[in-house]
């Protein structure tokens, strides 16, 4: 029995998504739009997968995770999860990512997400570098960075097929030691 299973969490954008992975092939997913009630779903969807995929707990070896920008309280969600799980399992291994650098599938990259309030999470990314890391900037910064950067690939808010970008960026992912392991909060809660 394969004891090498990955689970991929992204609680940061208006849907909720939960994976299931042995290696690189998807064994399983779901994604449920979120009415404020991420808390309950991920915990109900994870539980749900696994049982339904006949997974124990314990055959998890890595968390992957989006840690924002995104919902306040989604990308909390997804932290303490993963750090829950490394009291419990503490060999599991979790790795990190951030939202703009996820949708982020072709590079050269600027990519945005609606920050509410006429405010927007901005970061650009070159073919081997960050050029601008992920920001809170107003709708007149925003504008004037996609006119700066108008021969990037431009994306917003392009989740639609996180479940391909997850496996495309899975390399990417970060080793994260879980002590320091944080939400990316660029702005104060509403």
């Amino acid at each position: 029995m394969n004891s090498h299973y990955q689970l991929f969490i992204d609680t940061c954008n208006k849907y909720c998504y939960v994976a299931i992975y042995s290696t690189n092939k998807k064994i399983d997913e779901i994604k449920l739009i979120t009415n404020k009630n991420v808390t309950d779903l991920i915990t109900i969807s994870i539980k749900k997968i696994m049982k339904i995929n006949k997974i124990e707990f314990n055959k998890i070896s890595a968390i992957y995770v989006n840690i924002g920008p995104g919902s306040f309280t989604g990308e909390k969600v997804g932290v303490v999860i993963c750090k829950s799980w490394s009291i419990i399992f503490p060999k599991i291994k979790i790795y990190t990512i951030d939202s703009l650098y996820l949708q982020a599938i072709s590079l050269p990259a600027i990519s945005i997400i609606d920050a509410k309030s006429n405010k927007y999470y901005l970061a650009v990314y070159d073919l081997k570098k960050t050029i601008i890391k992920p920001c809170l900037v107003d709708k007149i910064m925003k504008n004037q960075l996609i006119k700066k950067y108008k021969n990037f690939n431009y994306y917003f808010e392009n989740f639609d097929n996180i479940y391909d970008f997850f496996l495309q960026k899975k390399s990417e992912f970060k080793l994260t030691n879980v002590n320091k392991l944080e939400p990316l909060y660029l702005k104060e809660p509403i």
